[in-house]
């Protein structure tokens, strides 16, 4: 039974009673399909169509995986050749780590966060400020709340000299400091 066709015109490869049109059945060994072009720039891909619809996923010329909609004519998933261990991972529990395998948070991300094409916010951990969280506006920014909003300095108490400050003229912390309050109240 390596290659049957049955008479309901499915095709079974170790397999003598398909159930799909197409069914591969290895009972000692993994299964899998191998879609390949030696061509300079070829694509390897597989076509997805119903009545409406139609998807393409596989190599594309730049030699990266895609996820093609050929309906819309647009490219809405593409990973590079090359992309790093655990770029986007969702574990079991429905939480996504982007640059982490063990997400601890819905969305856990490692690593600095752009929010705008401008960019409107910036969160990243890489600033001069000796590698400490920091948010970066744009341009104006309100930060408002309905009810109690809450600065919390020092908040593992691990240290007697912290700070809250106000810097005018440069995003670093050598900015001239117009206003701050220890964590002593001064």
């Amino acid at each position: 039974n390596t290659l049957y066709l049955a008479d309901n015109q499915k095709v079974g490869i170790g397999t003598t009673s398909p159930s799909q049109k197409l069914h591969l059945l290895n009972s000692t060994d993994d299964t899998n399909i191998l879609v390949e072009s030696t061509k300079t720039d070829g694509r390897a891909q597989i076509r997805f169509k119903n009545d409406a619809q139609e998807f393409v996923a596989g190599t594309s010329t730049a030699d990266n995986f895609i996820v093609y909609d050929a309906t819309n004519t647009t490219t809405p998933f593409l990973i590079e050749s090359s992309t790093p261990d655990n770029t986007l991972y969702v574990d079991s529990n429905g939480r996504v780590g982007i640059g982490t395998s063990s997400p601890a948070n819905t969305l856990d991300v490692r690593g600095d966060v752009v929010i705008g094409a401008t960019p409107a916010i910036k969160l990243f951990n890489d600033n001069d400020i000796s590698v400490v969280p920091s948010i970066n506006f744009a341009s104006d920014a309100l930060l408002a709340a309905t009810g109690s909003f809450n600065i919390n300095i020092d908040s593992d108490n691990n240290t007697t000299n912290a700070k809250f400050s106000i810097r005018v003229n440069d995003p670093t912390s050598s900015a001239h400091e117009v206003f701050h309050v220890t964590e002593a109240g001064v």
